[in-house]
């Protein structure tokens, strides 16, 4: 078990300054930035693909370059769309899509080189290991989990980037097919629930 330590400084009774060790499990942003929640892409942004989540509010977009932004504009990963591969926002390999030599599926693989799911290229079917549908994208990029609800949507989808998608929704953002569905108690929580980080 990897143990956060943390130091208490405590100058008053009544203040209390938590600082975190260098040793830390959680990397820390070395100028510990802020990130507002976003309900749309920023103005200058480059957008390939806006993502929305299952009740049609923001989660982030996928650049014309292949960065991966977040709803608070964080970079979470790269996709590139011409090799078929994907990467962490420090750019280290997440994984690829793997064309098969025969049928109409596309496996994905993870950073090991392990199968982590496929594409079914006639259905736009994304199924894990055992080979059973977690999701469907039709042709206007509507995700449809397996059972029926919808996940989310990637608007100005089409068909050629149903690899980014799977990719996208595998590797970079696994959180988008089991998105938490009940709502906080106020509008503090239900913002902190769209966060995505």
């Amino acid at each position: 078990v990897i143990s956060r330590s943390v130091v208490v400084v405590s100058p008053s009774p009544d203040t209390i300054t938590i600082h975190h060790s260098p040793r830390s499990c959680q990397p820390q942003d070395e100028d510990d930035e802020e990130y507002e929640l976003l309900y749309e892409p920023p103005e200058d942004a480059q957008v390939w693909m806006e993502i929305r989540d299952r009740y049609g509010e923001y989660r982030g977009y996928i650049a014309t370059e292949g960065e991966c932004y977040s709803n608070t504009n964080r970079l979470i990963g790269f996709i590139n769309a011409e090799d078929g591969n994907c990467g962490t926002s420090t750019e280290d390999y997440l994984g690829a899509c793997v064309e098969q030599l025969t049928g109409n599926e596309v496996v994905v693989e993870d950073a090991i080189d392990e199968r982590c799911g496929m594409i079914d290229l006639g259905s736009m079917g994304i199924k894990d290991n055992q080979g059973s549908t977690i999701a469907e994208i039709d042709q206007s990029g509507v995700v449809v989990g397996n059972h029926g609800s919808q996940l989310g949507k990637f608007e100005n989808f089409s068909f050629q980037e149903i690899r980014v998608v799977a990719m996208y929704i595998m590797l970079i953002d696994p959180g988008f097919l089991n998105e938490r569905e009940d709502g906080g108690a106020n509008d503090a929580d239900d913002e902190e629930g769209r966060r995505i980080y």
